[in-house]
């Protein structure tokens, strides 16, 4: 289920779920962090860079409880992301739009600590209080009215990146991970001097407001293609037929689209492999930097401070449009753009200067 984005369910979500939450924090009594800590869940109500930037929090809880085991409850479309990351021992599927069933499956174990690590949904908030764990913790987003009811509310911040928000909510109050980690595939795959890798299709709650125009693309590839590299288009099946498309527009042998044909694992290995990723704001652009892949970052709606890439070799690029970025949790949308202007906004040629630093 997604809340984020079908007005409905979010209607439903807060004026049901903040009251509640209100009233369980009236009558709960906070209680104390367990002396011992060897059981704990975590629950993730995500797209796929969410799950890539968890992995932070999972590594400082490690660090500090080696010998605890990390059970994530996962929405079941976002199953095939788990692969990449490390540091968790056990998962389990979970369907929202089943919150009864949601909270049968959390409460057939025993939790020392649960964690909430959704940053806006109260559904999630509700299904921890009632875990029965032993200790709650979540997110006090501003005006989310989530927080009430955790035994720990952890501010969620709108001015430092979401790697940092999540890392937040790690219980040992250790700072130790300086680093993004390393995602689970093998770091030794060569790199291919000619591959370069394109990602033109954003995933989510009004995904097309993040799409750059086919017309600058046209322009990118025609750039590349003269420089003699081969291109890859990633994307899922969803995207195969549009991308199809676009490669029609060229007779060129060395255009590949393998959108709907890679597991999750071979494509990071596919990334890991290219000289370059360019891509806009979405899922792949986590995986990019946290394998530390030669990355061109395109950023319209999203806010880059707060979702953009964190390896150092990478170049973000941000909408010149006046009311750019809008987006902090990922779903409010409050500027006036309803027909692409802020994508529109980013010209092919600020592109294309930022690859030429890259591959010159």
């Amino acid at each position: 289920m997604t809340l984020r984005g079908k007005k409905y369910l979010k209607n439903l979500d807060k004026y049901i779920g903040v009251p509640l939450l209100f009233l369980f924090g009236l009558i709960r009594v906070k209680r104390k962090l367990p002396k011992s800590i060897s059981n704990i869940g975590i629950m993730l109500v995500p797209a796929i860079g969410d799950i890539i930037l968890i992995s932070g929090l999972l590594e400082e809880i490690k660090l500090k409880y080696n010998n605890s085991t990390i059970h994530l409850f996962v929405p079941s479309e976002y199953e095939y992301a788990l692969p990449l990351i490390k540091k968790y021992d056990l998962f389990t599927k979970i369907n929202l739009s089943k919150p009864i069933k949601t909270l049968g499956l959390i409460r057939k174990n025993t939790f020392d600590i649960f964690i909430d690590a959704s940053q806006w949904a109260r559904l999630p908030a509700l299904i921890s209080v009632l875990s029965e764990s032993k200790y709650t913790i979540g997110f006090n987003s501003k005006g989310q009215g989530k927080h009430f009811a955790f035994d720990k509310a952890v501010e969620h911040s709108s001015k430092v990146h979401e790697f940092f928000n999540l890392k937040g909510l790690n219980f040992s109050n250790s700072d130790e991970i300086k680093d993004i980690p390393l995602l689970n595939i093998d770091s030794n795959i060569p790199i291919d001097e000619k591959k370069i890798i394109i990602h033109i299709a954003p995933s989510g709650y009004k995904s097309e407001r993040k799409e750059l125009p086919i017309n600058h693309w046209t322009k990118i590839i025609e750039y590349l293609l003269k420089k003699d590299l081969n291109i890859y288009f990633t994307g899922s099946e969803a995207d195969k037929n549009k991308i199809d498309n676009l490669i029609d527009t060229f007779k060129s042998d060395k255009l590949f689209n393998v959108a709907g044909t890679l597991s999750i694992t071979e494509t990071a290995k596919l990334l890991k492999s290219s000289k370059l990723v360019i891509t806009i704001n979405t899922g792949i652009m986590h995986i990019a930097s946290f394998l530390r892949c030669n990355l061109i970052a395109i950023h319209g709606p999203t806010n880059s401070k707060r979702w953009g890439p964190l390896n150092e070799n990478s170049i973000v690029i941000n909408s010149p449009y006046p009311e750019a970025p809008c987006l902090d949790l990922g779903f409010e949308y409050k500027c006036k753009d309803r027909d692409g202007k802020c994508m529109k906004a980013i010209m092919p040629e600020t592109i294309i200067d930022s690859i030429e630093k890259f591959i010159s």
